[in-house]
């Protein structure tokens, strides 16, 4: 049970350094080999994360509403996915993402995360 409310704490930890521009927090959690695949279907890696998130320090953006996320843990594996809160304009959610966690040096750490447009009817 701890495990899974450590990685709940660090998704929304995560979500909330983005629009800060809190570069230090997410090479912490970040491996170096992070790997993304975004809601377009394009590819991001760990210099690209950095760079969107250092783009937004100073803004003053607003933190985003966090998703309640389902977490499933197997071994020192952990996956927290859920919807993105944001809604398209007939009031359906617009994507939703998962977050990959790995356990190791005795700290979680994001491996894989990836954003999945949800079909629309």
């Amino acid at each position: 049970m701890v495990a899974i409310d450590a990685t709940a704490l660090l998704d929304n930890a995560w979500s909330a350094a983005f629009p800060r521009g809190d570069t230090q927090f997410l090479q912490c959690l970040l491996i170096p080999q992070f790997t993304q695949i975004v809601r377009s279907g394009g590819l991001k890696f760990l210099a690209d994360e950095l760079e969107m998130t250092a783009n937004n320090r100073g803004k003053n953006l607003k933190i985003p509403e966090l998703p309640k996320a389902v977490i499933l843990l197997h071994d020192n594996v952990a996956v927290a996915y859920g919807v993105i809160p944001s809604l398209d304009p007939q009031g359906r959610p617009k994507a939703r993402l998962a977050d990959f966690y790995v356990w190791e040096d005795g700290q979680w750490h994001a491996f894989f995360a990836e954003q999945t447009p949800v079909a629309t009817p």
